[in-house]
């Protein structure tokens, strides 16, 4: 219990700094771009995920994987995807990165991702899976778009494991509010591709480990004020394929995450939510998180 209250106070800490220094950006005015994205982009989310308005800024995203409901700080978390890439233990971590604007819609980020496996138990801290990424932000329409791409390189011991090399990953975001509402719906598409060595000795065969993925996202946002908003991602509409010689696409397990969005400041944003298989509600195959995305400068 002492090592919980520690990383909470740990985490209050980290949102309180930041709340601090993006005020203290906001007033000494830092140069922006040309032009308010914020007038285009009124989505909470999609305003923090696209980084700070600044030319600089530094993105940080924190998340804690927790356990199942009956064990949130267990030291496992079930594998309710069926990816043996996926990491097993509980873990708090995230990515940081250093941003640069092009202009009010594009950015170019360099980062690397980093996690306390098991923190509430005998906890492993790691610093690893660089990436480089770019994203534009922009509208199309009444649809408020986000699209962006990286690559991984691949550090991590859950990526070694598998001997796999990189990822390369492809998303797009679109989120239309209805006039007059505080109804928000949209979907996302993502793509992956995995990138292993030639014959890459694992403990799991060929069939079991994933090459491609595709998915398609229907979500649903409803906006209670400006801080608080009830959200729900529909994960039902995903196919992977492995790296089996015969491989298909198959249809992955369907999920589906439900949570509270809260809107700290604009580049601040937490994300409490749970997710469950849309055909198995046990508690023991639903999985607690948290995430948040915080821009500084």
């Amino acid at each position: 219990m002492r090592t919980i209250v520690k990383s909470s106070k740990l985490l209050m800490l980290i949102l309180a700094a930041a709340m601090t220094v993006q005020t203290h950006a906001q007033e000494e005015a830092k140069s922006k771009k040309d032009g308010d994205i914020d007038s285009e982009i009124t989505n909470a989310r999609l305003r923090a995920q696209s980084g700070s308005k600044s030319d600089y800024s530094l993105s940080l995203s924190l998340g804690y994987n927790g356990g199942t409901l009956d064990d949130i700080f267990g030291e496992e978390r079930p594998d309710i995807y069926g990816d043996p890439e996926t990491e097993r233990s509980t873990s708090f971590g995230g990515s940081f990165s250093g941003r640069y604007r092009f202009n009010k819609n594009d950015s170019m980020t360099v980062g690397a991702g980093f996690s306390v496996l098991n923190p509430w138990g005998h906890s492993e801290g790691n610093v690893d899976n660089p990436y480089v990424g770019y994203s534009r932000i922009y509208k199309i329409g009444d649809f408020q778009t986000s699209t962006s791409a990286s690559i991984t390189f691949g550090t991590s011991e859950s990526f070694k494991n598998v001997d796999l090399g990189q990822v390369v990953s492809v998303s797009h975001n679109m989120m239309k509010n209805f006039e007059g509402t505080n109804l928000t719906i949209g979907a996302s598409f993502s793509f992956g591709a995995y990138f292993y060595g030639n014959e890459p000795e694992t403990v799991f065969p060929k069939d079991q480990l994933t090459e491609l993925e595709i998915g398609l996202y229907p979500q649903l946002e409803y906006r209670f004020n400006d801080t608080f908003s009830f959200r729900t991602v529909f994960g039902y509409f995903n196919y992977q394929k492995s790296r089996g010689e015969d491989s298909n696409f198959l249809r992955a397990y369907e999920y589906q995450s439900v949570g509270v969005g809260i809107s700290v400041t604009r580049d601040i944003y937490v994300y409490p939510n749970v997710q469950f298989l849309a055909d198995d509600l046990d508690s023991d195959k639903t999985n607690f998180a948290i995430s948040a995305d915080i821009n500084i400068l």
